[in-house]
């Protein structure tokens, strides 16, 4: 009788001993793994063709997008480019360059993922700031699918060439939504044109 009580605290010392383990192997992975942060990969978006256009989303970070049927979807890895069908790209332009068109027009989209008030919040609270406080950081404040975002606007002239982009970044849920369109002088005014129809069709959850 004594030994087979004994047994069975043996058995129940070892049973919370390897929960213990358990438990502590958990809270050490949680408290040193990687954190979910950086760049979401293109390929974590889903395209569909429909009747109204192609659909680009990703469900996970709560982001839609759609674009005419006859755009291009350009794969850049950590960032997805959507061309007009006569894009050209502009020839002054390096392998690791801007997507600046010499023809047509294209827009840049990405996702970022931060942690706000962490070592890993890079832009995050930045941006939130200059929403909060446009004068601090001198951009242009606009909306995007009804939430706050921040419009910054470059040009520049390099070898009598102008050029210049515009991005629009939204800070919300920890997530940095970037949306750019770049363009020269000759087709400026197209290309923010259609800067504009793509954003009315963003929609952020």
């Amino acid at each position: 009788m004594n030994f087979k009580l004994g047994n069975k605290k043996i058995a129940i010392f070892i049973i919370i001993l390897v929960l213990l383990l358990i438990t502590g192997g958990v809270f050490w992975w949680r408290e040193n793994r990687e954190p979910d942060v950086g760049l979401i990969p293109s390929e974590e978006f889903s395209i569909k063709d429909t009747e109204e256009g192609k659909i680009i989303e990703h469900k996970k970070a709560g982001l839609r997008v759609k674009i005419p049927l006859d755009w291009q979807i350009i794969d850049a890895r950590d960032s997805l480019l959507f061309t007009t069908p006569d894009f050209q790209l502009y020839s002054e332009v390096g392998p690791y360059g801007p997507f600046i068109p010499e023809k047509g027009c294209s827009i840049e989209m990405s996702i970022k993922k931060e942690i706000e008030a962490s070592d890993y919040d890079i832009e995050y609270s930045y941006l939130k700031l200059c929403l909060e406080v446009p004068s601090h950081c001198g951009d242009e404040t606009t909306e995007v699918s009804g939430s706050k975002a921040l419009k910054h606007i470059y040009s520049s002239e390099s070898h009598s060439v102008y050029k210049g982009y515009i991005e629009v970044m939204v800070p919300k849920n920890e997530k940095i939504y970037h949306f750019t369109t770049y363009f020269l002088s000759h087709n400026k005014e197209q290309c923010i044109q259609e800067f504009d129809k793509f954003l009315e069709t963003v929609e952020i959850k």
